[in-house]
């Protein structure tokens, strides 16, 4: 009777842990392309970054 309990839970240990890796891959597939859209929609590239204050002499 124990051995039977103890494959219970064994089996929901595993069923848990890989839903759990499953589901977390899918969310984080799932918040990169959202995050790729938003780089779309932004459409904008930095390639330089300076700073100028009005002291400054060109």
């Amino acid at each position: 009777m124990l051995m039977i309990w103890i494959d219970f839970l064994l089996i929901g240990f595993l069923f848990g842990t890989s839903f759990g890796l499953v589901l977390s891959v899918i969310i984080d597939r799932f918040l990169d392309k959202q995050f790729d859209n938003e780089r779309k929609q932004m459409g904008f590239k930095i390639d330089k970054i300076t700073w100028i204050s009005n002291d400054d002499k060109e």
